[in-house]
């Protein structure tokens, strides 16, 4: 009797190990899947640093674009202000020359009369 209770117990044993790594068998598949997906993981956060370091290069390249656009309209501008001045220079010049010559005109006009 106490030997069959010890193939009994032996038994239960031999069960419960082979439950265990059954078990562990299956942790074992759950880990290896876990891995893969934070492999995955890895993989597509290196993709997305990538492309956000090429976005970022790229908006630096446009900034710097739109910087110089931006500085060329100023130069420019700041050439029509000065082509206009010197436009209103002459214009005032000009008006000052008529005017003289009215001048003289009405003066010529008065002595032939």
């Amino acid at each position: 009797e106490l030997i069959e209770r010890n193939q009994v117990i032996l038994q239960e044993k031999a069960d419960a190990v082979e439950a265990l790594r059954i078990k562990t068998s299956e942790f074992e598949e759950e880990v290896s899947r876990c891995n893969t997906s934070v492999d995955m993981i890895k993989e597509e956060i290196e993709s997305i640093k990538n492309q956000n370091k090429e976005l970022i290069e790229r908006n630096q390249v446009i900034l710097q674009e739109k910087a110089d656009a931006v500085e060329a309209l100023r130069i420019k501008t700041s050439e029509f202000e000065e082509e206009v001045s010197r436009c209103n220079t002459s214009v005032d010049m000009i008006k000052e020359e008529i005017e003289s010559i009215k001048n003289q005109n009405k003066e010529l006009i008065e002595r032939n009369q």
